[in-house]
């Protein structure tokens, strides 16, 4: 859980760092929509450019969440490997813990036998 905690944390974070990204944009692209005409190619080339970022920023944030997510689907099955051993482990305790009170049982009738026989 601290994991997922920590990769939602994190998540939130990238989700709002492009949100500032957007808005920054759209309000260089209004400037760039009102810049005269010799500025405008500049304002155009530091729009692109900012694209070109952030887009590199999305593709980070998504490589990052895939191996993220590739690492918690591994350790998934690692739990699970370890949870169907402790599973296994339990059985086994409680096959021998029956077989053990069979045993008893077995014994406690046939010390019970000997004394109802000795009784009579």
């Amino acid at each position: 859980m601290p994991e997922q905690s920590s990769m939602h944390v994190h998540l939130n974070w990238a989700k709002e760092r492009i949100d500032e990204m957007d808005a920054a944009l759209a309000s260089f692209e209004v400037r760039a929509d009102q810049a005269k005409a010799e500025s405008k190619v500049k304002v155009d080339q530091i729009v692109a450019d900012l694209k070109e970022r952030r887009d590199e920023f999305r593709a980070l944030l998504k490589t990052q969440v895939e191996a993220t997510e590739s690492a918690l689907a591994r350790a998934k099955t690692d739990l699970e490997t370890q949870w169907d051993g402790f599973e296994a482990q339990v059985k086994t305790y409680f096959e021998g813990a029956g077989k053990q009170i069979e045993q008893q049982q077995a014994t406690f009738r046939d010390i019970a036998a000997a004394q109802a026989k000795a009784w009579s």
